[in-house]
């Protein structure tokens, strides 16, 4: 089978196979839109509702997944990252196998550091943990725990620069508080992970932020746990 290649600035990205037209004609959306500095985004979005249609219809949503996904690293490649982060974004909504929606949410992520958007950083990291939870993938939800704490504070710390780094217009940023509450939910989860003598910090940690946001539920439980260490 022929093969659909689109040249990038010296980086050949294969598509998957030419089957059809349907193929062909997608291919050569993927080319015209990527080859435009500022694609509006609006056109693209509608076009990939169109050919995500089309491809169901014809019972070839694997293929769909493939193109999508070439597409979103042809994007990246041309460095138009707001597009390749809403399609890598897309492409984890979609019910797929747990290692294909793992690389998806690691584009999206790559993305999101590519353009030092915290809170889109934030937002894939969590997606991952869940994923790495309801697999039992233990070891790498336990790392992304430790990634979700670094991103919370760095969000905390430096929450206007974050707000002004996010980069979806539809809707706004959640209250700093809400992230503070977060933060300290997740210096529980890794406490309860950890050896009572690494635990200790995070806990005093998240009870100081739990108690200042008057979150009496969360504070009775950090002190039963830090009952243990008397």
């Amino acid at each position: 089978m022929k093969i659909a290649k689109i040249y990038l600035f010296g980086v050949y990205l294969s598509m998957a196979p030419i089957i059809s037209t349907l193929d062909k004609n997608f291919a050569a959306f993927a080319q015209s839109t990527m080859a435009r500095r500022r694609p509006d985004r609006n056109y693209v979005i509608s076009q990939l509702q169109y050919y995500q249609t089309q491809y169901n219809k014809n019972g070839l949503f694997k293929d769909f997944l493939l193109r999508l996904e070439a597409f979103a690293l042809g994007m990246e490649d041309s460095n138009l990252l707001d597009i390749a982060g809403m399609v890598f974004s897309k492409l984890a909504k979609f019910p797929t196998t747990d290692e294909m929606k793992e690389q998806f949410l690691r584009g999206g992520l790559r993305i999101a550091r590519k353009q030092r958007d915290p809170i889109h950083i934030l937002a894939r990291i969590v997606d991952l943990k869940k994923l790495y939870e309801s697999s039992g993938n233990n070891n790498q939800h336990f790392k992304m725990l430790f990634q979700e704490e670094k991103a919370l504070t760095n969000i905390v710390e430096n929450f206007e620069k974050a707000q002004g780094s996010y980069r979806t217009v539809a809707k706004g940023t959640a209250s700093i508080d809400k992230y503070r509450l977060q933060l300290a939910r997740t210096k529980v989860d890794i406490a309860k992970k950890l050896r009572p003598c690494d635990a200790y910090a995070r806990l005093i940690e998240a009870k100081a932020i739990f108690a200042d946001l008057c979150c009496q539920k969360e504070l009775r439980f950090v002190e039963k746990m830090l009952s243990r260490f008397s």
